[in-house]
């Protein structure tokens, strides 16, 4: 980050403002003014130093704010709204000065300047990118798509090119001047492409997915440089690249990370908002990133291995709140007989909830000192073991909360996944390292390790007999294993890509797994696959039901019970937000899902109908797991078509970047 002056700014609490959601974030060239984009359909204007507002909120549009950009001189704001117009503001005398223009049939997602001034692109629902003369506010050509919505169109630094990024998975480079496609469209996500960004040479052009993945392409050429870069476990929502070229940032809706462009290693991340992210810019003269945070925005210094993180945060539940982390669960386990479940997520932290009441432990296990991947509970109910990104394994007893023997270390990366075995002797690991790792519960003990995967290990799940075990890994295989000797009895089978999740029947013939978009049911002995369930999305975890008859499906802000035998979609359980893990309670009459907004649900799995959490129905017990408790502000969180609007945070908030 050298480029940077010496003075950067330091973190500020939030810019409070809007009152609803900010979906669009710009810094004016000479990086002194902010501009945002509200769902409350106002522009507002900011002093990137002092966090004041400049005059009164730009006020015209009809519908949510979706985008904002600066004019290259930094004497113009650029809007684009749902209510399908865009329109230019004029700076000085903050007045609507260009517009509103009807730009579609559809909402406008994006609308950006051309580095010259001379054109604006802007992108709809419609199949289409349109060019404006942004002196006349004329429509003057048409990039035309055949694949679905163009999510974002941005022009190359030249202004010669504009790639774009679509639902149909490729992303595209035109020629402004032809409108014709540079090269054949750029295939590689798995998924829709929801994020595109030049470097500041124009060398390099970065594009996020639906798919969780970042891939950097040769501008001039098309061809794949690096990638995919894996690491966000959701969709990721934004891309940007640091003035100097040296670091890219990506942004899913509740976490940042950064990345060497030029190697594709992650240098930090990820780093957590306990609010839904939308967009990200970064400052052309300060190591500062400003970003959209719910109704909030915010600037934080980018520091060297991270960014300069809010104060205020309190990780500490209220009794009585189902909101177990500020920032998602990662990891969720029933008690063996169905009274209690623990819950544990980014924030460090592992909790214990009545699953009755949805009434929350103040008497939280915390020691890890990253976030939690993966929690279980023996056998008996009388221990849990946690997992952490910080490489160790915890075991805590319940009757005390305490921790029951110092933490087994040997993992050399991140712990992906834990499971006792199920007559309770043995606890197993598997980690990023490649390696499964076989523990003695009693004594704490390594026993063995266990290895011959090719890439990172992701899931576990051990038979009812406690002999054999079933791995999913990053080298898109499934193998299984003798507990004891450590051999392989049967594989490698599995997917194309990367396996999410593995699951053994209870009857131990068959083995669930999941990749990107399918669910696969596989016999055991003969490597045979016998069902595949496809899906729109990456399919993040499975578990059979316990009497073998259904299993579910986390698929995005889903659940999806299927019939174990032919496959049909039996029901689903929505969601509010990405769905991050789930499990059947022991004796299969419920699930219980967390969220990437922080709360648990709990569902009756035979009908479907919520019992605790956000969105309780009428006919349920009111006022369980509906809001968590930050600091002294009691949220409360309104549902409208078009968002969930959290008023207690009605506000901007910027980090900033910068070099030790």
């Amino acid at each position: 980050m050298s480029s940077y002056p010496d003075d950067a700014i330091s973190i500020r609490k939030p810019f409070k403002g809007h009152t609803k959601p900010v979906h669009g974030v710009a810094y004016s060239p000479d990086g002194t003014l902010i501009a945002s984009a509200s769902a409350d359909t106002t522009i507002q204007i900011w002093n990137s130093k002092t966090g004041l507002l400049i005059g009164k909120p730009l006020e015209g549009h009809n519908g949510p704010v979706s985008s904002v950009d600066f004019s290259p001189d930094g004497h113009h704001i650029l809007s684009g709204s749902l209510d399908k117009t865009l329109r230019v503001w004029d700076i000085s005398t903050q007045t609507c000065v260009w517009g509103p223009m009807k730009a579609c049939k559809q909402f406008i997602s994006a609308a950006y300047y051309s580095p010259d001034g001379d054109l604006i692109a802007s992108t709809s629902e419609e199949q289409s990118v349109r060019l404006w003369d942004a002196r006349l506010g004329e429509s003057s050509k048409t990039l035309q798509h055949q694949g679905g919505m163009v999510r974002r169109a941005i022009f190359s630094p030249c202004g010669r090119r504009i790639a774009t990024a679509c639902n149909d998975k490729l992303v595209r480079v035109w020629d402004t001047a032809s409108c014709q496609l540079v090269f054949p469209p750029l295939v590689g996500h798995k998924s829709e492409v929801w994020a595109i960004a030049y470097s500041p040479d124009g060398l390099l052009l970065a594009s996020g997915g639906r798919d969780w993945t970042i891939r950097l392409w040769n501008a001039q050429t098309g061809t794949l440089i690096k990638g995919p870069l894996k690491g966000h476990q959701i969709g990721l929502s934004d891309l940007a690249f640091t003035p100097d070229g040296q670091t890219l940032i990506s942004m899913s809706r509740r976490s940042l990370r950064a990345w060497n462009p030029l190697t594709g290693d992650c240098l930090w991340g990820p780093k957590y908002s306990d609010t839904i992210l939308w967009r990200i810019s970064i400052s052309p003269t300060h190591p500062t990133v400003v970003h959209g945070r719910g109704p909030e925005l915010w600037t934080r210094r980018i520091v060297s291995g991270g960014l300069a993180l809010p104060e205020g945060l309190d990780s500490t539940p209220s009794k009585g709140d189902l909101m177990f982390t500020q920032w998602g669960s990662t990891s969720l386990a029933w008690f063996p007989d169905g009274s209690h479940f623990a819950s544990a997520g980014e924030d460090h932290i592992i909790r214990v909830w009545n699953a009755k009441t949805g009434e929350g432990s103040i008497d939280a296990l915390a020691h890890h000192t990253d976030s939690v991947t993966s929690i279980d509970i023996s056998p008996t109910g009388s221990m849990l073991a946690s997992s952490s990104q910080d490489r160790n394994i915890c075991l805590w007893s319940l009757d005390t909360k305490t921790l029951a023997a110092d933490p087994m270390i040997g993992h050399t990366k991140e712990i992906t996944v834990i499971k006792f075995t199920p007559d309770g002797f043995h606890l197993i690991s598997a980690s990023t390292d490649r390696t499964i790792r076989v523990w003695d519960v009693q004594a704490a003990a390594l026993l063995h390790v266990i290895k011959g995967h090719k890439g990172a290990i992701y899931s576990l799940s051990v038979d009812t007999g406690s002999s054999k075990l079933a791995s999913g890994s990053e080298d898109g295989t499934v193998r299984v294993w003798d507990i004891q000797t450590g051999s392989v009895i049967a594989g490698p089978f599995g997917h194309d890509d990367d396996v999410l999740s593995v699951c053994w029947s209870p009857d131990g013939d068959s083995i669930l797994t999941s990749s990107e978009n399918t669910a696969r049911v596989w016999s055991v002995f003969k490597g045979e696959q016998l069902l595949t369930v496809n899906h729109e999305t990456p399919v993040r975890c499975v578990q059979y039901a316990p009497d073998s008859q259904t299993f579910l499906s986390v698929v995005d802000r889903k659940i999806s019970i299927c019939d174990a035998i032919t496959g049909e979609h039996v029901r689903s359980l929505g969601h509010d937000d990405e769905v991050c893990s789930a499990s059947f309670s022991r004796d299969g009459s419920r699930v219980a899902s967390g969220t990437q907004d922080g709360y648990i649900h709990v569902w009756d799995a035979k009908s479907g109908k919520r019992l605790l959490g956000k969105g309780v129905d009428d006919n349920c017990e009111e006022g369980h797991s509906i809001q968590g408790n930050r600091g002294n502000d009691r949220e409360r969180y309104y549902e409208s078509d078009e968002s969930v609007m959290n008023v207690s945070h009605a506000a901007l908030r910027i980090f900033s970047f910068e070099s030790d």
